[in-house]
């Protein structure tokens, strides 16, 4: 019974971590898909980037719970410190490779934070702080994530000395965050990498979603839309020659419907 209910809490540890939060929000938020936009990343950086401060706090602080959850749940149940430790890396393979996503996903940085808050909250706030300062005074949030994601192999032998399994995961948890940032390290060494800026405000030079998404974001916003997706869609709206029988359909919409000059009973029946 108990090692059917630990096999069900692993793989619930790894479902929670693949639920794709940054994904999710930037839909219901401004209806993009959040994959072509900005970075392409799900994760609370560019979900602030291109959504708002509002919605990539939120990212964030969903994203920590995935990795904060699995680790006290199965603590509060009485398992082993060593499958705490595992359910906390599942979350985070979870949310780097989601089943949900084909098996693809973000960088694991804030569902890291949430599974060291679970099994290490010394290391876990000790790495934080490190990240926190190299963001204010430099402003990369990638080299943030990677000096944290360094000082982990370093940081558990000095909070917990002897903890093979503790310094094992930080060991993982590091090589997960390098893998998952080889782009942004050639970015710096290129000094090409973009620095965030504060206070985070919502980027106007993202990429133009679909006519539907855009809509949909606008119908959620209630707000009119940017100048740059006014000069887009005044774009396609102003083609080359077009038929006689071409009118707009709806008073603003911007959406042209070309009739068929062989078909006038169509034009008329509108």
């Amino acid at each position: 019974m108990d090692a059917l209910k630990l096999t069900a809490l692993l793989v619930g540890s790894y479902l929670l971590g693949s639920l794709p939060f940054g994904l999710w929000i930037a839909w219901r938020w401004r209806g993009v898909d959040i994959r072509t936009m900005g970075s392409g990343n799900i994760g609370s950086t560019n979900v602030g980037r291109v959504c708002g401060p509002i919605a990539g706090g939120l990212v964030f602080l969903l994203d920590v719970l995935k990795g904060l959850l699995p680790p006290l749940v199965l603590a509060a149940l009485h398992f082993a410190s060593p499958w705490q430790i595992l359910a906390a890396l599942l979350a985070i393979l979870g949310h780097n490779y989601s089943v949900f996503l084909g098996f693809k996903g973000g960088k694991g940085i804030a569902t890291s934070l949430g599974a060291l808050l679970g099994i290490a909250p010394k290391v876990g706030l000790t790495a934080f702080a490190l990240f926190g300062i190299e963001v204010l005074t430099v402003g990369y949030v990638s080299l943030g994530s990677i000096l944290g994601a360094l000082s982990l192999p370093v940081l558990m032998p000095l909070f917990y000395p002897g903890d093979d399994c503790r310094l094992a995961f930080g060991v993982a948890a590091c090589l997960l965050a390098l893998y998952k940032h080889r782009a942004n390290i050639q970015r710096l060494r290129n000094r090409t990498e973009p620095k965030v800026r504060l206070p985070w405000r919502k980027s106007t030079l993202t990429p133009v979603p679909s006519p539907t998404l855009r809509e949909r974001g606008e119908a959620q916003q209630g707000s009119s839309p940017s100048s740059t997706l006014q000069q887009k869609e005044k774009e396609r709206d102003t083609p080359a020659p077009e038929s006689p029988l071409s009118r707009s359909v709806g008073e603003g919409s911007g959406v042209r419907v070309d009739l068929p000059e062989k078909e006038p009973h169509a034009h008329a029946s509108q």
